[in-house]
């Protein structure tokens, strides 16, 4: 069959039941020719009726023919903020949008609509729910993709992508029914935990010099904190159970004779610091077993 039968095909099956077709419903060798023809099912009711049906997955083929028909209707190159449900498609299945538009039209637009995309999106689920987002809540419906917030900026972690984003301007309260409800920005450093804003704001009110998040070497692992005039670093640790307890041991492994101040969630944790201050950065608190 060509692929204007499809089509009409197609349309007539709509019109008796009234459904778009589905592939448990339609005859099996037109929907194998609708394949071989449009390249897909999807594409073949997208581009027979401007639409899928409802709960049918996105693909490529797809969100290329979405990305096609939305140059026609604007008229102009589409930009990743003209319609989000794309544009997320798009990140995921593609890795970015611009690779998807370059795909899809031949051309790129400015790499700065998607990096105000993503860091848009991101502050506005911070301001909405005063808390930390979950990966699963970024599923490519109200919010983009998970995998292509992370692919964007090459990082795994929530608390490693807050790095690329200005958040401190947000107003961010405590919600203290959620696990990952903590947020606080103090001094344009984001904080992800009660004690760890209390050793920030201790640090930076007696100037002394830090970074926040610094990687072990050859290793998976981060410091919490480093103090690189006293060459020290400084590990929180929040969490008693036995699992968390080997998690330590395992860390502790690759502190490689640093000068390690661990503080504890029983500590008081402003006193703990002070001690550590006061007693100097000669003391190598932790020795890896």
């Amino acid at each position: 069959m060509l692929k204007n039968d499809l089509q009409q095909y197609l349309i007539q099956y709509k019109t008796k039941h009234g459904i778009l077709p589905m592939k448990k419903t339609i005859n099996t060798s037109i929907y194998n020719q609708c394949k071989i023809i449009f390249g897909s099912w999807s594409a073949a009711l997208y581009e027979t009726f401007g639409k899928v049906n409802k709960n049918f997955p996105w693909n490529k083929e797809l969100i290329l023919l979405r990305i096609r028909d939305l140059q026609i209707q604007l008229n102009r190159k589409p930009k990743s903020s003209d319609n989000w449900g794309i544009t997320s498609a798009a990140q995921k299945y593609f890795g970015s949008w611009n690779k998807a538009l370059q795909i899809a039209t031949g051309s790129v637009n400015k790499k700065r609509y998607l990096d105000e995309y993503l860091k848009t999106s991101v502050t506005a689920f911070i301001s909405v729910h005063h808390r930390l987002p979950l990966r699963e809540e970024f599923d490519g419906q109200e919010y983009p993709y998970w995998e292509a917030v992370a692919n964007y900026w090459g990082e795994t972690k929530w608390s490693n992508i807050y790095k690329h984003i200005n958040l401190s301007n947000l107003i961010i309260k405590f919600n203290k029914k959620h696990g990952t409800g903590f947020i606080s920005v103090f001094d344009n450093n984001l904080y992800l935990s009660h004690q760890e804003l209390l050793i920030g704001k201790y640090l930076t009110k007696n100037h002394i010099v830090f970074k926040k998040e610094v990687p072990y070497e050859n290793s998976l692992h981060i410091f919490d904190f480093y103090l690189s005039e006293l060459n020290v670093y400084i590990e929180y640790y929040g969490l008693a159970t036995e699992d968390y307890q080997n998690k330590i041991s395992e860390k502790r492994k690759f502190y490689n004779d640093r000068i390690v101040w661990e503080i504890f969630k029983h500590d008081n944790t402003v006193k703990k610091l002070h001690e550590y201050i006061s007693q100097g950065s000669e003391t190598i608190i932790v020795q890896a077993n």
